[in-house]
């Protein structure tokens, strides 16, 4: 697949998500999300007024991450996140499930789980995408997730927060695209650094890419 710079930067979600982000960086990675075009800003909670402030009118979204990186929030205290976020300004909010509930096969509560983040995020008008951390589960775990994931209609499966043993990988994008098929969309996330990470992903199926590398990734395509 052969991208121009605008193409392949309507791909990406700038994740700033450092626990170290002092507001200097966080103003400057928003600033490079403007310059670039990228599909959104992923943010922290704590930094998303910021981010919906500086983002308004500029085409790019505002995304927020809930119960990040590990999922272990009760249900209540998700969604009620997400419902904060998605209504002070988070065009898009990227949730981490109970992996734990899923390594226990809870599927009911799972179900539980995303039937109320889904509806936290579409009654306040916000796209919601559902953080597997791939690099915890089996590939039948996979499959019922997506499967949980579909029937509460959620907008997006994402394979990972950046944050755990290892990021997206294009088996795992493949898997979620064939389960998925068509009914959502899949984010990849997590260790995209170069170029050739992000086709190869994208070629797997996957319909957004989470990057901190993002300048580094633009770099190699001419304007």
């Amino acid at each position: 697949m052969e991208l121009t710079r605008n193409e392949l930067a309507s791909y990406i979600d700038h994740a700033l998500l450092r626990p170290e982000m002092d507001k200097l960086a966080l103003e400057a990675g928003l600033a490079a999300a403007v310059e670039m075009k990228v599909a959104a800003a992923c943010v922290r909670g704590c930094d998303l007024s910021a981010a919906a402030r500086v983002l308004s009118g500029t085409g790019v979204k505002a995304a927020a991450v809930a119960a990040f990186p590990h999922g272990s929030s009760s249900i209540m205290a998700k969604a009620h996140e997400i419902s904060l976020y998605a209504s002070a300004g988070a065009d898009e909010v990227d949730f981490v499930i109970n992996i734990g509930l899923l390594k226990s096969k809870a599927y009911s509560e799972l179900g539980q789980e995303m039937d109320a983040c889904v509806k936290a995020a579409h009654d306040n008008g916000a796209v919601i995408k559902a953080i597997f951390e791939c690099c915890y589960l089996s590939e039948d775990e996979i499959k019922a997730m997506c499967d949980i994931a579909l029937n509460a209609g959620c907008d997006f499966v994402k394979t990972s927060t950046g944050f755990g043993t290892y990021g997206a990988r294009a088996e795992d994008v493949m898997l979620m695209s064939r389960c998925v098929a068509g009914r959502a969309k899949v984010k990849a996330s997590g260790g995209i650094r170069t170029l050739e990470d992000a086709i190869a992903l994208i070629n797997a199926g996957a319909d957004r890419l989470g990057a901190s590398a993002t300048q580094a990734i633009l770099g190699q395509l001419p304007l």
